[in-house]
């Protein structure tokens, strides 16, 4: 199970504020990704099923204001994963042998250990919500702070000869554009990841930031990598 968090607990300096959001506005976290991953080594194939964060499940135990029939998302903000994991179990039936959450500067990092990710833009776009800004259309290389907005973005615009739109497909379209960028990322390690060595370097670069359940050890990581 992967989960990108939006606690902003790590935020200490105004620049970190200004970029990322502080204060009661933003506080506890919410998983407002959430990725079901299934590596298959014998197939040399990686499986990912995204489930919408304003899926209406029931979410087990007896926590006020979490607990019986709300969003998926709410289950990741009673202070661990292990409500989420339980709650997908038992509302899909799904068992969850591992756990990754990964925070904004996670994500950035990763993305930098690797030199960025080339993605393909049919338009510009951006969202001044997330800060998202790419100017041109076609392919281009996507750093860190970028690939956060993108990935973030929900409130992303469009333009079409001179003429902005707005994307309306919110949730969903952010979802597309996760997948997108984890195929790229994917493809951006299948060039840059050619020995144990690297690999081993970009895990170390990314664990940092990541918060990975005890018996996720690095040695399986690489192996599965």
């Amino acid at each position: 199970l992967l989960a990108g968090s939006d606690s902003r607990s790590f935020v200490k300096t105004p620049g970190q504020c200004k970029s990322f959001g502080c204060g009661a506005d933003v506080g506890g976290a919410r998983s407002d990704v959430i990725i079901l991953v299934r590596v298959v080594p014998a197939a040399r194939k990686v499986e990912m099923l995204s489930i919408p964060r304003d899926t209406w499940v029931t979410i087990p135990g007896n926590i006020q204001y979490i607990s019986g029939q709300n969003r998926i998302n709410a289950a990741f903000n009673a202070g661990s994963p292990s409500l989420l994991v339980s709650t997908i179990l038992q509302d899909f039936h799904i068992p969850i042998n591992y756990f990754v959450e990964v925070n904004f500067l996670g994500l950035q990092n990763m993305v930098n250990a690797i030199g960025g990710v080339h993605l393909n833009f049919k338009d510009p776009v951006k969202d001044v919500v997330t800060g998202l800004r790419v100017k041109f259309p076609g392919c281009q290389l996507v750093t860190g702070v970028q690939a956060l907005a993108l990935v973030r973005s929900r409130h992303l615009q469009y333009k079409v000869k001179g003429v902005w739109y707005n994307d309306y497909g919110s949730d969903f379209t952010r979802i597309r554009n996760q997948q997108t960028f984890f195929r790229a990322v994917i493809h951006q390690l299948n060039h840059e990841t050619t020995n144990p060595l690297a690999l081993n370097s970009f895990i170390n670069a990314a664990v940092g930031d990541l918060t990975i359940d005890s018996t996720f050890s690095e040695s399986l990581m690489i192996s599965l990598a």
